[in-house]
């Protein structure tokens, strides 16, 4: 079976984790400040923490927007359902932004600036890889937060995913860009939004933070992400020649910049489930796209024309770095002939 999702881990990731088990640096000392640094200077911003939990990154970003209970926290229904329990635990509001017809970017003309008195923020996903509208972002007053946990990589020729907001979140979890094993990078665009984080995360426990053992993947991994990028763009430009002869589409992930590449999105025209079990007898495994999403977990009363059609349509094949030719040969097979 060929698996959705599978880790690009390698010997030097294994060389790396096994020297700080040799050093016993197996805690929180000095690795997890590189690795934030390190995606920091990638991505051209201030500096972050890297935390052991998704979560908590998540927490500590919307905590350090300072926002008063009640306030607004506009969002795609699509982004992952975690999101909503942190909005709510904090006493915030989630407000609902349809995906725009022919991309996943945000439908921000559904913003409501008519009460002033109410804060908001938007928070920015780059769900599979997609690259948001940032021009369409110009037009908007309130300070964003960006996650690039599908996204890092990606970005316009001006602008690149995770630099535009006032903080950014990247997962690293098993299934992601990159991974150290679980865990998340938050960082400040700036100065004042970095101290604002720091001011929070100094509060915790040192248990908070990320393991060197596992920071060590992340290093490693990040040397070699534009490599893996290339990859991935190589399987993916394959790919699609299967899905040019099937009778299903692809989802546009980059009319407004270059993807991450991130996974593979079909959107299915026919019957979803016949097209599982039809890759599951070619021993492929596919994936509902936004099985995890809050519009997965709740009723919401929005009508959310697009978003639904993306929940309802839309399965991820294999994309990862470490596929063979082999299989991606019986991928591209698979593809085009799918039912």
């Amino acid at each position: 079976m060929i698996p959705v999702f599978k880790p690009s881990i390698r010997r030097a990731e294994l060389d790396a984790v096994l020297t700080c088990m040799v050093n016993d640096k197996i805690g929180p000392e000095e690795k997890h400040i590189e690795l934030s640094s390190v995606i920091a200077k990638y991505l051209d911003i201030y500096n972050g923490f890297s935390l052991r939990e998704y979560r908590r990154a998540i927490e500590i970003a919307l905590k350090s927007m300072q926002l008063p209970t009640h306030s607004e926290v506009y969002i795609s229904p699509l982004a992952p359902g975690v999101y909503l329990d942190v909005i709510e635990e904090q006493g915030l509001i989630p407000k609902w932004l349809d995906c725009k017809k022919e991309s996943l970017a945000l439908d921000i003309s559904q913003i409501n600036n008519e009460n002033g008195d109410i804060q908001k923020i938007l928070i920015v996903h780059t769900l599979l890889g997609s690259v948001p509208d940032y021009s369409d972002l110009d037009n908007i007053q309130i300070p964003i937060i960006e996650d690039i946990s599908q996204g890092l990589g990606a970005g316009s020729e001006q602008i690149k995913c995770g630099s535009y907001g006032k903080a950014t979140i990247c997962s690293m979890e098993h299934d992601q860009i990159i991974t150290t094993g679980g865990g998340a990078v938050v960082a400040g665009s700036n100065k004042h939004a970095y101290t604002q984080i720091k001011q929070i995360t100094d509060t915790l426990s040192k248990d908070v933070l990320l393991s060197d053992m596992n920071a060590t993947m992340g290093l490693e991994q990040m040397k070699l992400l534009n490599k893996f990028k290339q990859y991935r763009q190589g399987i993916h430009t394959e790919l699609v020649k299967g899905i040019q002869k099937s009778s299903h589409k692809q989802i546009p992930l980059d009319p407004f910049g270059e993807q991450s590449y991130y996974s593979f999105p079909v959107q299915v025209q026919k019957d979803v489930q016949s097209v599982v079990k039809y890759a599951k007898k070619y021993d492929i495994e596919v994936v509902p796209a936004f099985q995890n999403s809050i519009l997965s977990r709740i009723e919401i009363e929005d009508s959310l024309p697009n978003a639904r059609d993306l929940l309802r349509t839309t399965l991820l094949f294999p994309l990862y770095p470490s596929l063979s030719k082999n299989n991606v040969d019986h991928l591209v097979k698979v593809i085009s002939t799918l039912p």
